[in-house]
């Protein structure tokens, strides 16, 4: 359906339309036959934020993976392959991290159009890969099992495993080595190998380096994921993010104060930090302190992540709206930025932006309120989980600011249908992953049942009045028991694992969960970026 004939049919007035959220590419803010040019020819007034900012951060984070040539990426996907499919594997797994006190889950796999994906698979693989290290030792050859020996021995020791767990996993690696393979797995397994073993001290750095530097812009499109209106902080959260980037490759007295001169920052030699001065986080970091300087893997990476950042660095100055004057007129909005001669001066210029929204004795009260609006010592703080537009929508006392100001908190800013999509991914694929063999024979069972009846479950069960007619008995028996009988199987799959932890004399410490992990990480992260600011002068 055309875009006139869309609002034709709904009778939708164009000059109520004030903002519409689109993707970035050409399809939709293409210069001449984008959605947005065609809108625009109806309704001119359209304002100007930008495309979704989330895609400009995601695809500055591709651009930062570029020059390490897909390493990661690739084991991240051989490791999904062969986990996702084998059971068999799959569970001695598991049982391997039980031994480590490792949270288990299912090796995800890099999908290049999710935000951000090699950041989350970085962390995940980073927490468990000493449990992949035991597991892959079994398909190294006799005379690479004796040469890596130190590495098995040491992750065992720094977990406390006991010797019945060594002998278990003695048990799993004579298991595994008997495994057949197919010629794919056969070249996935060397690959794994080779960035394991081989390759460990790149492989560790990559991952150390993916965390750290790519943690500023997943903070950034996780705060833009939200269903609350944003739009007020995207200007200060856009400039934040672009100073906050640089400084992690550029020195810091050539980063300049302005926003102007900021998106005319050039990289070059005499703007670039060292190479081994550069953010790359505290575990590369201390990798390439404990290295020699002539380390060929350390060189290749630290010559790798100086091109990363030159190129996310260009990515986000050129993509980046930290000059859009309209967005900063928007940070006006915040209540928090009251009492500033600036937000004053932001404020005025709003209503010139924006139209069509106030008529001109409307614009002469809005000029006399927001005067009033910056010293009312009556008005309360905003708590920090107040949102912004109920907040506004309370200011009954201001109707003109308020009338603006809802109107402008319309715009909003975030990538909630790529959120759709990856809930309908979850529905299709991760989850249903955790399906029981009983749970589906039942369910093909009754389909079978149904189908060879030539009835649909609605007209199986339906009653002619739902009131009076009695309700199948064994239908209603099954539900009332189901409850029931789940918990019986959960109760016995509690005891029979913790009878196999303590034949395994497994520690009983609680094991720290994936997402517990992440947020130690992030925490961990933002530590050394601190540390890092502190010691460059920013």
């Amino acid at each position: 359906m055309k875009v006139e004939e869309m609002f034709e049919k709904y009778n939708l007035p164009w000059n109520n339309l004030l903002s519409v959220l689109l993707d970035s590419c050409n399809t939709m803010r293409g210069k001449k036959s984008g959605l947005e040019a065609r809108i625009r020819e109806k309704a001119p007034h359209l304002l100007d934020i930008d495309g979704d900012s989330v895609h400009h951060v995601h695809n500055a984070a591709k651009a930062f993976t570029t020059p390490f040539k897909y390493y990661l990426e690739s084991l991240f996907n051989c490791l999904h392959s062969d986990f996702h499919w084998s059971t068999d594997l799959r569970n001695e797994l598991k049982l391997i991290c039980e031994i480590l006190n490792i949270k288990f889950t299912v090796p995800e796999r890099f999908t290049s159009h999710r935000f951000l994906s090699a950041y989350n698979l970085a962390v995940d693989t980073d927490r468990l890969l000493d449990a992949y290290t035991i597991f892959y030792t079994a398909f190294l050859k006799t005379g690479e099992q004796k040469k890596f020996q130190y590495l098995y021995e040491i992750i065992l020791e720094k977990r406390g495993v006991s010797e019945t767990s060594k002998e278990e996993l003695l048990k799993i690696r004579k298991r595994l080595s008997k495994k057949k393979m197919t010629k794919d797995g056969q070249e996935r397994k060397e690959n794994v190998l080779l960035k394991l073993f081989d390759e460990r001290k790149k492989t560790r750095m990559l991952l150390g380096v993916y965390i750290a530097s790519l943690h500023s812009l997943k903070e950034y499109a996780t705060l833009f994921q939200s269903k609350a209106p944003m739009v007020h902080v995207l200007h200060d959260e856009q400039v934040r993010l672009v100073r906050e980037f640089l400084c992690f490759f550029v020195k810091p007295e050539c980063i300049p104060q302005s926003v102007k001169n900021l998106k005319l920052l050039e990289f070059t030699e005499d703007t670039l930090l060292p190479k081994r001065d550069m953010f790359i986080g505290s575990n590369a970091q201390r990798i390439v302190m404990k290295s020699k300087a002539k380390d060929y893997m350390v060189t290749e990476v630290l010559e790798s992540i100086r091109t990363a950042y030159v190129k996310s660095g260009s990515v986000l100055l050129r993509k980046m709206p930290i000059d859009n004057e309209f967005l900063q007129c928007l940070s006006a909005i915040d209540p928090a930025a009251r009492g500033h001669s600036m937000t004053l001066k932001l404020l005025k210029r709003l209503p010139f932006h924006v139209s069509h929204v106030l008529s001109e004795k409307e614009e002469e009260c809005y000029m006399r309120e927001i005067h009033r609006y910056q010293a009312d010592p009556t008005l309360p703080v905003p708590k920090a989980e107040t949102r912004v537009d109920h907040w506004w929508a309370c200011r009954n006392d201001y109707p003109m600011m308020r009338k603006l100001m809802l109107a402008l908190l319309t715009c909003f800013h975030g990538p909630m249908v790529e959120g759709v999509f990856n809930v309908m991914g979850d529905v299709m694929d991760t989850k249903s992953s955790s399906l029981g063999v009983d749970s589906l024979n039942a369910i093909q069972n009754v389909k079978s049942a149904l189908k060879a009846k030539e009835l649909s479950s609605v007209e199986y069960f339906g009653r002619e009045d739902t009131l009076y007619t009695p309700v199948v008995p064994g239908l209603t028996a099954c539900t009332r028991t189901a409850g029931k009988q789940r918990n019986l199987e959960l109760t016995k799959k509690r005891c029979e694992k913790d009878q196999q932890c303590e034949k395994l004399g497994i520690s009983d410490k609680k094991v720290v969960t994936k997402k517990a992990a992440q947020e130690l990480m992030s925490d961990n992260i933002k530590r050394a970026r601190i540390v890092f600011q502190e010691k460059n002068g920013n």
